[in-house]
């Protein structure tokens, strides 16, 4: 087992300075406890002897202390039932026991404060010393064992108290680097003091500060990649987010105006590409909302007056032929309402445009001339009227001679073979009884008859029975064009 009574100084891991002390253990105070725990040890050893059984050894007479041990380390075995020893023996064991307990809970506490990172060396022989008094006790040299734990529980104190220094040293040093804004360095100088002390906010502030300090760099880092890439809106989220972190950071704030300049130059260019590519799918309407986009961040730019002047004259233009077309293909299917409605939106655009000012009065005149014959045709028996048929007929007369669209002239032959038959009288058998007068309304009047046989233009009728002393009966009749006679009986013969 090595003697630490040459153990001078205790290195640090890249540091000038060394932890200084010195481990050397006076035991001589420990030899007279020791001394004195034997003779009470020998009393209990007869006491035992009196009480011993072939089936008890002094292992199971005596309780141990259990050890937590968690290092790599096994605890000291346990002596088995054939082992013997002697009081003092005993006495060493148990010490053994107790000391390397602490020894492992020292060894737990100096791990915690990342010892490795500022006195390696001396915890390297702080372990070899356990090692060595773990070989000890297994070979039952527990006299060796107790004073190998003792001493290497000396040194761990040692160690530990040097954790200050070390704390001043790596803190100082993390601080100097933070202001340098080397956050990385900083960071891990400040993260070693975090472990020594973790409850020291101002090392964690600062270990904060260093992380986010890092954080920010990397993303500037990015930031200016992408820049140079052009693809400008991932390098300004990345600002932003840095920005979030840091608003103090000037970096951001330089990188964040180049990128306004280069983002105005790049969207007014594109702008334009994507104006023209519109216009040139005729999406006028997209491509004049683009020109002016571009002409809002460059209002002096002469590319971007003239692309929006040509064009509004192109969708003027685009509107007008396909306005025209649709309104030739309305006229030749004899759409007139849908032709209207074309040329009605052609003079919006450009009023007194020739071809709709033209095809308006020919479609205007057609209109009018189809919906009075749909409605002659609709409804025929209006016909027996005789304003309507000479209104008719006047009709007919304007459209005589005319080279008429197909469907026109159709519905023209059709209302005037109707208006032909509707001027053919019906035989009509009135039948009453010959006590009633009979009345047709704003049409002839009959004096009491049993039977009578007229003449009537086929339409509506309303017949009308009188007699004193009974109430009126009223009968509608309908006669259709081209009807056979018909027979109509009435008489007023219900009384009040």
């Amino acid at each position: 087992m090595e003697d630490h009574n040459d153990k001078t100084e205790l290195p640090f891991v890249g540091k000038a300075d060394y932890l200084e002390g010195n481990k050397t253990k006076d035991f001589a105070g420990v030899n007279v406890l020791l001394a004195a725990i034997a003779v009470v040890l020998m009393g209990g050893l007869f006491i035992g002897l009196a009480l011993y059984t072939p089936n008890s050894t002094l292992e199971e007479q005596i309780a141990l202390p259990a050890v937590e041990r968690t290092s790599n380390d096994q605890a000291p075995p346990p002596i088995t039932s054939g082992d013997s020893l002697t009081p003092m023996q005993e006495a060493w064991r148990q010490q053994s026991l107790e000391i390397s307990a602490k020894v492992a809970e020292a060894r737990k506490n100096l791990e915690a404060k990342a010892v490795m990172q500022w006195a390696s060396e001396a915890f390297e022989e702080f372990l070899e010393d356990v090692a060595d008094s773990d070989k000890a006790y297994t070979e039952q040299r527990y006299k060796d064992a107790r004073d190998g734990y003792a001493a290497a529980l000396d040194y761990a104190d040692r160690i530990d108290s040097e954790s200050t220094l070390a704390f001043e040293e790596f803190s100082s040093e993390g601080r100097r680097l933070l202001a340098e804004q080397n956050y990385q360095a900083a960071y891990d100088s400040l993260e070693v003091a975090s472990f020594i002390d973790p409850s020291d906010e101002e090392i964690l502030a600062n270990l904060n500060s260093a992380l986010n300090g890092e954080k920010v760099s990397n993303l500037i880092l990015k930031a200016e990649f992408y820049i140079d890439s052009n693809e400008l809106s991932t390098a300004s989220a990345l600002l932003s987010e840095a920005k979030a972190i840091d608003p103090a950071r000037s970096e951001i704030d330089g990188l964040s105006r180049k990128i306004r300049g280069l983002s105005r130059q790049l969207s007014f260019d594109t702008l334009l590409k994507d104006g023209h590519s519109k216009v040139a799918q005729n999406d006028f309407d997209a491509g004049i909302r683009l020109f002016q986009k571009a002409l809002t961040l460059n209002s002096g730019s002469s590319e971007a007056r003239d692309a929006l002047s040509s064009a509004k004259t192109l969708k003027v233009k685009w509107q007008l032929d396909k306005l025209e077309s649709q309104a030739e293909t309305a006229m030749q299917s004899e759409n007139w309402s849908e032709a209207l409605d074309i040329f009605g939106r052609a003079l919006e655009i450009q009023p007194n445009i020739e071809f709709a000012e033209k095809g308006q009065l020919t479609a205007l005149f057609y209109n009018n001339k189809q919906q009075k014959l749909d409605r002659l045709l609709t409804s025929p028996l209006r016909l027996s009227d005789s304003a309507v048929y000479q209104s008719a007929v006047s009709l007919f007369q304007d459209l005589e001679g005319r080279e008429l669209p197909s469907k026109l002239q159709l519905s023209l032959d059709q209302a005037k073979t109707v208006a032909d038959k509707v001027r053919i009288p019906v035989s009509v058998n009135l039948i009453s009884d010959n006590r009633s007068s009979v009345t047709i309304l704003r049409g002839q009047n009959f004096s009491p008859f049993k039977k009578k046989t007229i003449q009537l233009y086929p339409g509506n009728y309303v017949f009308e029975a009188r007699r004193n002393g009974y109430k009126n009966q009223r009968q509608s009749v309908t006669i259709p064009i081209g009807s056979p006679q018909l027979s109509i009986e009435i008489a007023a013969n219900e009384r009040f």
